[in-house]
């Protein structure tokens, strides 16, 4: 498809868009919990534990979407920069390249790092903390 005189790639821009919005319903979730819910569930503790859970499901969901299409993500970047299929972009080198060499690469690294680490606070931290699970201060 042209659009103003250059190829788009559309499985590239759908990728990207699903990564946004995954990103973006993650963080949502987390502001929410902290933000609204923990304040407004002080006064009603027996909600807090099903809409931590609530919560809690859809940040894991949005994490694992961004993590998997962030992957895609930089997969079908270097096919499109290497013009080769799947296996030879892996291959070839041509991943380790976009990894490595380019700014998006280090900035897909550091994402993928920042995931992992949320993924084991929230492991880490299962069961110990809910919303609304604070003390209350008298």
């Amino acid at each position: 498809m042209s659009w103003f005189g250059s190829e788009i790639d559309g499985p590239l821009v759908l990728t990207r868009a699903i990564h946004f919005a995954a990103t973006a319903t993650t963080a949502g979730a987390l502001i929410f919990r902290g933000l609204v819910a923990e304040p407004a569930l002080r006064g009603a503790p027996s909600a807090a534990p099903l809409l931590d859970k609530q919560v809690r499901s859809v940040a894991w969901i949005g994490l694992a979407v961004t993590v998997v299409s962030g992957l895609t993500w930089v997969l079908l970047l270097t096919m499109s920069l290497s013009n080769e299929g799947v296996g030879e972009a892996v291959m070839s080198g041509a991943l380790r390249d976009v990894l490595n060499l380019t700014q998006f690469g280090l900035a897909s690294q550091v994402r993928l790092a920042l995931a992992i680490t949320l993924a084991l606070v929230w492991l880490s931290n299962a069961g110990r903390c809910g919303v609304g699970s604070r003390s209350r201060r008298p």
